[in-house]
Formats: structure tokens, C-alpha cells, sequence
């Protein structure tokens, strides 16, 4: 494996995909199967944030899926993927990255839309914790330059620079912020220094996406239950069986744990495991 210069692990060869898997794959995102009317914990319905389904949150949606001899396999779907940069790097011609740029400024313009707040986007924060430190700092800085080449001023940045004004505003450097794009992992937004991303969501006054929202309805992992489909696997809670049930059959299943890699519990997904189909040459 290499480390590209946006931060992702690339490994030489070639995956082979059939016309009948790349058609389940598409089939599946395309039909928002992923995205459940109800959160699978009841507790997500209780809280303000989450309890209401968006028609806006999902923007850049990662699908991993695991290419088997029995077709694709989905065993996790991310709010916060990362990995657009370094796939643009490799494209072989300049239209075909001009492009794929293109297409990222139009579904942040969407998202904006979509939200209810017009065409008056002007100022983005793309936020995570820690940003300077994150592996996919690169990415972000790329996403950004790319958005102020369309007009759309915007700043990568760690929570704690964005501060909450009087009227719920977020802002930065006294300028009101229309549009988090949001790469952090407190999913649910409950860390006590995310607490003013949530007050200004709640008043209305800024736009998030992905959004806590779509991540409790798909991302969360104990979903995964709930979605009727031929690329989800046989997925089942930890809880489900005695531990030595799950040791005998380890070898049979991935490990996942349901919200957040500090989970304490896991689901368990994708049995068949070792058919999966590895790199060919």
C-alpha cells in the first residue's frame, strides 16, 4: 500500500466488478433503501436533533461494500466518508477531474437548497475535530480551495473557532456561516464542545450535512438489521448469542461496532466473509 498525498491508503491492482454487481450496488443507493423513516434506538426518537427525518443530510455518503463470490455485500455505510480527492487524483483526463469538481460544488449548492435556504449560500465551514491533525486534512483543504474558486467562501476548521452568536448564528471571523460540512465522528452531536453546531441546527440558522439525522436512520450500524436487500448481509447484535457461539463462528463474520469507533458494543455483519473476492492483477 501507498498513502496518498490526500491521506488514503491506495493499493495496487485491480478489483473486477460485473455488470450484475455494479448493477445491485447502484440499484441500492439509487433507491434510498439505506434511508429508514425511524432511527433504530428509541432514545434517538426523544431528541430534537434526530427525531425528524430531513429531506436534506446526506451529502457525500460513502457505501463499503465488499465484493463476494455470492455478489457486493454492503458492511457499513458512512456520513463522513473521505476518499473524493485522492479517487480525483487518479483520474486519467482533466475533464474528467474538472468534473468531479463540478459535481461537488452542485451538491453542496443542493444540500443548501434542499435545507429550505435558497440560493444565498456564501460562507462554508468544513469542520472536524482536531482538523489540523486529521489524516484527511489534505482533502479538506482541497474541498475548500475548490469552493472559493466557485465563489463560496469557506474555511476548514476545528470546532471551538466557530462561535455562537446571540441569534444562534455560527460564525467565524465575524462572518455568519451558512453551511457546515460536517467530517465529525460525535454522530450524534453530544460532545459537550459540539453543543453550539447543535443549539444553531436546532434554531435553523445554519445547515449541516451530513446531517445527525441521516445518520441515525443510516449510517448507525445496528440498522443494518432493518434494511431489506439483496447486497445486505445476515447482520446481528452482539447481544444475540452467548460469546461462545460468536467464537466458534468468528472466522464467519466482521466485527463492527454499531456508532463510533469508542464503542463498547459491536454488530455483527457480513457472514460469508471468506468468499470475498481480493485484488487481481
Amino acid at each position: 500500500k501507498i498513502m496518498s498525498e490526500y491521506g488514503v491508503p491506495l493499493k495496487d491492482g485491480t478489483v473486477r466488478i460485473n455488470d450484475e454487481d455494479w448493477r445491485l450496488m447502484r440499484d441500492f443507493i439509487e433507491s434510498g433503501a439505506w434511508k429508514l423513516s425511524e432511527p433504530a434506538l428509541p432514545d434517538d426518537c426523544l431528541d430534537p436533533l434526530l427525531q425528524n427525518s430531513l429531506p436534506y443530510g446526506a451529502f457525500m455518503m460513502g457505501f463499503d461494500f465488499h465484493i463476494t463470490n455470492d455478489g457486493p455485500k454492503l458492511i457499513e455505510i458512512n456520513t463522513n466518508a473521505g476518499g473524493l480527492a485522492a479517487v480525483t487524483s487518479l483520474a486519467g483526463y482533466c475533464i474528467e477531474k474538472l468534473y468531479t469538481m463540478y459535481k461537488f460544488v452542485q451538491a453542496v449548492e443542493d444540500e443548501y437548497k434542499q435545507a429550505g435556504f435558497g440560493d444565498s449560500l456564501n460562507v462554508v465551514a468544513i469542520v472536524d475535530d482536531n482538523v489540523q491533525n486529521q489524516k484527511l486534512y489534505g482533502e479538506m483543504l482541497l474541498f475548500a480551495e475548490i469552493l472559493r474558486l466557485n465563489n463560496i467562501e469557506t474555511y476548514v476548521l476545528s470546532p471551538e473557532d466557530l462561535v455562537l452568536s446571540q441569534e444562534n448564528y455560527l460564525t467565524y471571523q465575524e462572518q455568519r456561516v451558512d453551511f457546515v460540512y460536517n467530517r465529525i465522528t460525535d454522530f450524534r452531536l453530544t460532545a459537550e464542545n459540539h453543543q453550539h453546531l447543535r443549539a444553531s441546527a436546532l434554531a435553523n440558522k445554519v445547515v449541516i450535512s451530513p446531517h445527525p439525522s441521516c445518520y441515525v436512520r443510516s449510517a448507525d450500524k445496528r440498522n443494518l438489521e432493518r434494511i431489506d436487500h439483496a447486497v445486505v448481509p445476515e447482520s446481528a447484535l452482539l447481544s444475540s448469542k452467548p460469546r461462545e457461539e460468536w467464537m466458534a463462528e468468528k472466522k464467519q463474520w466482521v466485527f463492527k461496532p454499531p456508532d463510533g469507533a469508542a464503542s463498547r458494543g459491536s454488530v455483527l455483519l457480513f457472514a460469508k466473509l471468506l468468499t470475498t473476492r481480493g485484488l487481481q492483477g
